[in-house]
């Protein structure tokens, strides 16, 4: 891994901003090409699968919503999406299991709607706070923040970086530290405008009721647009995200607790001269961690989940996927030695969300099918959360005359429990 800027003659980011114009171009259409998909010719009739038992959660969206999202933090889990106005869009969130209206968190002409970078409201120590990608002219986009007062106002939008420059600033995550407040993570453009051609970078900062504080580079060389996923632990919060060396290797790496700790998930050796916008998922569990992440090193491609305990090395990843996988994962641990996977298979010409449950054995259940989908941006990305004995799952429904968002329940217990065969 290289925690630098290129040397001087090095072939600059071919693909450095993700958006054009007033709508995105993130995706970053050569990049994604690059990446291993599924062909008509390699695929084979798809086996029957299980439905995972799921009882729909109504949610009060408006026809053309997407960009949902569950945050978990001290105050339980909240659901936030983005719906269209007549000018732009609105960020609405809710607590996940209580009755009524959502609420606006923000509504902005220049709110970017993103297939891959979504905004986020977690409940935080001190109350709920959010952050969302927002377009800035016509030279990238910028993260705000807000966070919500006792009287159920938010605050004015504010900054996340402290940078002046750079074509965009976003894939915000974030988790609670020993402190008592949040730390959040970003990748950050600021590098990106120098003129022999800098790289994305990881920014991370300490987010509190008294502003954003503690800004530091916690790599100088990263992948430009993988989602980064964070998670808490005893000794403070981690976050995984797609690194990028000076020959394109670009690996999941893990960074954290300590300032200066840094360690690569898997070995997949995966190189590609663009972003697959793509990014890992992160899970703590007491003492341990379970990382699920889209490799394109195999001719297919493959999701991959890996486990570390208190000693601070993985095991070795544990393919969990169908075989013909588009990615975008999600995981969440269900009991003291398994993890529920969530990602989307391309299944003929249609995909499905699917999920199965993965234990630190490298054991994995039958996968079952949560939802018909899209093998396109517009299915973007599912996530989970466990909320005591169940599952909370969210996802864009395609099903109907415009896109909408799905919510869902499932009782762990529905997932299949056996674990009938390990996949290396």
């Amino acid at each position: 891994m290289s925690h630098g800027v290129p040397p001087s003659g090095s072939s600059p980011l071919r693909l450095r901003v993700c958006i054009a114009g007033a709508v995105l171009l993130l995706g970053c259409g050569k990049d994604e090409a690059a990446m291993p998909a599924p062909t008509s010719a390699k695929r084979t009739a798809a086996p029957a699968i299980a439905e995972l038992p799921l009882e729909r959660v109504p949610v009060d969206a408006r026809p053309g919503a997407g960009s949902p999202r569950l945050t978990a933090g001290p105050g339980g889990v909240v659901l936030s999406w983005l719906e269209p106005q007549a000018e732009g869009y609105r960020l609405r969130a809710r607590r996940w299991g209580e009755d009524g209206e959502s609420q606006t968190v923000v509504a902005h002409a220049e709110l970017l709607e993103n297939w891959a970078d979504v905004p986020s409201v977690i409940p935080g120590p001190s109350g709920w706070v959010a952050g969302w990608p927002q377009r800035r002219g016509e030279s990238g986009y910028d993260l705000q923040w807000s966070r919500q007062l006792a009287d159920g106002s938010w605050t004015s939008p504010l900054p996340v970086s402290d940078a002046a420059q750079g074509p965009e600033f976003g894939f915000l995550s974030w988790a609670t530290n020993p402190a008592g407040n949040l730390t959040a993570f970003w990748l950050d453009g600021r590098a990106s405008t120098t003129s022999h051609g800098g790289a994305m970078q990881l920014w991370s900062a300490t987010v509190s009721e008294h502003g954003v504080s503690e800004r530091r580079v916690v790599d100088t060389r990263v992948c430009d647009c993988c989602q980064t996923a964070a998670a808490p632990t005893s000794s403070g919060p981690v976050v995984v995200y797609r690194d990028r060396d000076d020959h394109e290797v670009r690996d999941i790496w893990l960074a954290g607790p300590g300032p200066t700790q840094r360690r690569r998930v898997g070995v997949d050796d995966w190189r590609i001269d663009g972003c697959p916008v793509n990014g890992p998922s992160v899970s703590a569990s007491a003492d341990s961690l379970a990382v699920a992440w889209f490799s394109g090193a195999s001719a297919s491609g493959s999701v991959r989940v890996a486990f570390a305990g208190a000693d601070d090395s993985f095991s070795e990843p544990v393919v969990v996927d169908d075989g013909h996988p588009l990615g975008r994962v999600d995981l969440a641990w269900v009991d003291s030695e398994s993890v529920a996977v969530v990602w989307i298979e391309h299944v003929d010409d249609a995909a499905e969300v699917r999920v199965r449950r993965v234990n630190q054995a490298g054991e994995v259940s039958a996968p079952m099918r949560v939802a018909l989908t899209e093998p396109s941006r517009r299915s973007g990305f599912p996530h989970l959360e466990r909320v005591g004995s169940e599952l909370a799952l969210t996802w864009v429904d395609l099903s109907g005359a415009a896109p909408t968002v799905a919510a869902a329940k499932a009782s762990i217990a529905g997932l299949a429990q056996s674990m009938p065969r390990r996949l290396k």
